[in-house]
């Protein structure tokens, strides 16, 4: 098969001469197309395109508008340009010049135009997206979405290697609002492939992530057993009643009531499960965690998975471990569990002072956390990656500490300290940013407690000893 050369100046020309016999007839008709540029600043190589653009348009006999506002323009001022450009009948066609300066939304710039004068054809109806503005695709999406969460929720309820990253979900023994707030760290390997059927649609991201977050709100408050049944309601939503059923590990409830918002999915495709009032729900999961860790919570499938796949003398069970249903084993690998195991909590006896403290370490560990995501725009990428590991190794220690493992202690003692001095004498994080002044801060409190906390202890020792 031979190779056809193409001569991209002929081309050019050709094209021109054809664009110039639209142009003529166009104008026979007593139309006289126009192209308005818009060139924001003064940038010399965007200057230098939208001349040979201007100079392209005589050619063929294309008007030009030339708009060149000041660097300083707003958002909203070059919006209004192209609203008045829009409704000019005698433009034709809009070319906004990029890059545009950074104070300025290149999206929400873009999407301003008019479909048919978009010249660059960046809108989302010329990107193959649906209008943002028609309340059609909000709905359609809204719907898409959730049947969407339908099918990812039940998989990762049926499929082991998915149950492996939403499992942290369901290791609350308790359905309150507290459960709503477990959330996986591994979620995001495959969860993200269950919404690509509507990336293939044309939904907007922008919408994407809006009905995301809607349908993430609305299923905090259905996490409670403080809301009975709701009627009619409970046919059509999500409720507090209907998704408790889902947090239960009875057998005569498990997998069940997938829906995100509505309740319906489950109803078509069969798996809606009612409460029945003779049985009463049993919170968590079957193989309970049996700890506070939450790096252990991440991993605890993926562990057991692992472990399995090593001990199973079955090459083929190696492998379907990793894929097989949530609930099954190699018969190689099977355990004897103790039925009454299935209704106890895990609830380790604690001390007062591992109470308190661990209260004020979770309390602070929170509000670092928070004001990290407030000062995002003054912090490095090294930086945030150093918060996450203090605050994820803060929250591992705390979770250690809260079953019964005094030495976490030590432990989060010499952890704070080498903490004090990473941050104020190599500078790991920026000392002007609030979240480091309430790291420090945490640290500094940290050292002070656990030494009270020691000196208290060895008093009662000396005390004790003396007594005897």
């Amino acid at each position: 098969m031979t190779g056809v050369k193409i001569d991209g100046i002929e081309v050019a020309k050709s094209i021109k001469v054809k664009v110039a016999e639209i142009v003529n007839d166009l104008k026979s008709k007593g139309i006289s197309p126009c192209l308005a540029t818009v060139l924001v600043g003064d940038n010399p190589a965007s200057a230098t395109y939208v001349r040979n653009k201007h100079k392209a348009c005589e050619e063929v006999g294309i008007l030009t508008k030339d708009h060149t506002p000041p660097t300083d323009i707003t958002q909203d001022e070059l919006n209004k340009l192209i609203e008045k450009l829009n409704a000019d009948e005698t433009v034709h066609g809009i070319l906004v010049q990029l890059p545009l300066p950074s104070h300025l939304n290149e999206f929400n710039t873009t999407t301003q135009i008019l479909p048919e004068k978009d010249v660059d054809g960046l809108t989302p109806p010329n990107v193959g997206l649906l209008s943002i503005k028609n309340p059609f695709t909000w709905i359609v999406a809204f719907l898409l979405y959730d049947l969407s969460y339908y099918w990812m929720h039940r998989m990762h309820h049926e499929i082991k290697i998915l149950w492996a990253t939403h499992s942290v979900h369901h290791h609350g023994e308790e359905f309150n609002l507290s459960t709503a707030l477990r959330q996986t760290s591994t979620g995001w390997l495959w969860k993200w492939v269950f919404y690509l059927p509507m990336v293939f649609l044309g939904v907007p991201g922008e919408v994407f992530v809006t009905v995301a977050g809607i349908n993430l709100v609305y299923q905090f408050w259905v996490h409670t057993e403080h809301i009975g049944h709701l009627g009619f309601l409970e046919k059509i939503f999500i409720t507090p009643m209907n998704h408790g059923i889902h947090h239960a590990k009875n057998k005569e409830y498990i997998d069940a009531n997938y829906g995100g918002v509505f309740i319906i999915w489950d109803r078509m495709f069969g798996t809606y499960i009612a409460r029945d009032p003779e049985i009463t729900p049993v919170y968590g999961t079957v193989s309970a965690l049996k700890s506070w860790n939450p790096i252990w919570a991440n991993f605890q499938i993926f562990t057991t998975m692992f472990k399995d796949s090593m001990k199973t003398k079955k090459f083929s069970d190696k492998i379907k471990v990793w894929f097989s249903k949530t609930y099954w084993r190699p018969d190689d690998c099977i355990e004897d569990k103790d039925p009454k195991d299935f209704y106890i909590k895990y609830d380790p006896v604690i001390s007062t002072d591992i109470k308190v403290f661990s209260f004020l370490q979770l309390m602070f560990t929170g509000i670092v956390s928070t004001s990290v995501l407030f000062f995002l725009s003054q912090i490095t990428y090294n930086e945030i990656f150093i918060y996450a590991v203090a605050i994820t190794i803060l929250s591992s220690m705390t979770g250690l500490l809260l079953e019964g493992k005094r030495y976490m202690y030590f432990v989060i003692l010499m952890f704070s300290v080498v903490g004090i001095l990473a941050i104020e004498l190599f500078g790991v994080l920026n000392t002007n940013v609030l979240s480091t002044t309430l790291l420090s801060s945490q640290l500094y409190v940290n050292i002070l407690l656990v030494c009270l906390i020691y000196i208290y202890q060895s008093y009662q020792g000396f005390s004790a000893a003396r007594a005897r």
